[in-house]
Formats: structure tokens, sequence, C-alpha cells
């Protein structure tokens, strides 16, 4: 019984560490066409000092500062206004 509920519990840390460390994305839309395709999924490593190692042709994902993110909101929001 004891083994049983280790080997039940033991992939939960390993699977928040994982989380913390590499993630998956699904790439939703043909905006990447060619490098990236509709439907291709990206590993991507969280860890530390990874400017350090990128090499021409690697993909770099990031997340955009707030003053980028404010500019794409206003962006949308006037186009969708626009379209009404």
């Amino acid at each position: 019984l004891l083994l049983g509920l280790i080997l039940a519990i033991a992939p939960l840390p390993l699977a928040l560490a994982g989380r913390t460390f590499v993630s998956l994305y699904a790439i939703p839309s043909a905006s990447m066409d060619p490098t990236l395709q509709k439907g291709d999924v990206l590993l991507v490593e969280k860890l530390p000092n990874v400017y350090t190692r990128i090499h021409r042709g690697d993909v770099v994902l990031f997340t955009p500062p707030s003053a980028l993110q404010q500019i794409i909101h206003a962006t949308t929001t006037t186009t969708n206004n626009n379209n009404n």
C-alpha cells in the first residue's frame, strides 16, 4: 500500500518542477510559415543564462514588455472598432 502511494505521488513534484523549466506550445495559425507551421509543437526551455546559448536559426520566445502589450491592445481595439 505504501509503495503504491509513493508511486502515485512521486510524479507530482517532478511535473511541477518540469513546468517551471520546460513548456510546450502549439502553433495555432500559419502566421509563421514557412518557419513554423500550423500544428507544430515547440518544446521551450526556461533555464537561466539561455541568452548565452542562442545561435543563429534558433527560435526565441519571450514575454513582451508591458508597454508593448499596451500598444498591441490599443492597436487591436482600434482595428476592431473600425471594422464594426
